[in-house]
């Protein structure tokens, strides 16, 4: 489980990265700090490819109220089947640009985060969004982040990890809306090599 995660990557970079043609409302998002239910920078394809605020925590559009419990993550092994997940799995993903995440340790009560980054770049974080309306008429847009089982450098602090897609043509096959095939989508579903991965801090 992913719980907390760095976003504050220069937004150049990202549009660089992920070749970003529309950039919609990002207030409030891509901070050093992000937690379940505040608002966090996803990138999707739509017409054009577009970088815009979510909050994390999904509620699907069918939903008639708003749900207590609005996961944050989703096991990557079953979205294709879970009905929380499969309609945004074949129509709505999106990657979620994280400069490193936190996994913690430590005894009930003294827990403390251990950060994770990569030696290079970002971690594309494979997600999935939805778009549900709000008892106002207003439109609210949120997210969820996949995870994976851990590579060997993850598994020694949590038994998942964030799936991270490997390379600008995963995150294109991901992104691309026009690819239903679950087997092609699958295949991206992996865990992130340790190689390209290292731990970057301990919290006191």
């Amino acid at each position: 489980m992913c719980s907390l995660f760095d976003q504050s990557v220069p937004l150049d970079e990202l549009l660089r990265l992920y070749d970003v043609e529309e950039i919609g409302d990002l207030a409030f998002a891509m901070k050093p700090k992000n937690f379940p239910r505040e608002r966090i920078a996803v990138v999707l394809q739509a017409q054009t490819r577009q970088i815009e605020a979510m909050r994390w925590g999904l509620v699907p559009l069918w939903m008639k109220e708003e749900p207590k419990v609005q996961p944050f993550n989703a096991r990557s092994e079953t979205v294709p089947t879970n009905g929380l997940f499969r309609s945004a799995f074949k129509s709505r993903r999106c990657v979620i640009p994280v400069k490193r995440y936190a996994e913690y340790e430590g005894p009930k009560g003294k827990r403390t985060p251990v950060w994770f980054e990569p030696t290079e770049g970002v971690f594309s974080v494979a997600g999935l969004w939805e778009q549900w309306r709000q008892p106002n008429g207003e439109m609210l847009r949120t997210a969820t982040m996949l995870t994976c089982e851990p590579n060997a450098i993850a598994e020694a602090y949590h038994n998942r990890m964030p799936l991270i897609l490997d390379g600008p043509d995963a995150v294109d096959v991901w992104l691309d809306n026009e690819r239903h095939e679950v087997e092609e989508l699958t295949e991206l579903m992996k865990p992130f090599g340790g190689e390209s991965m290292k731990v970057a801090a301990k919290e006191e």
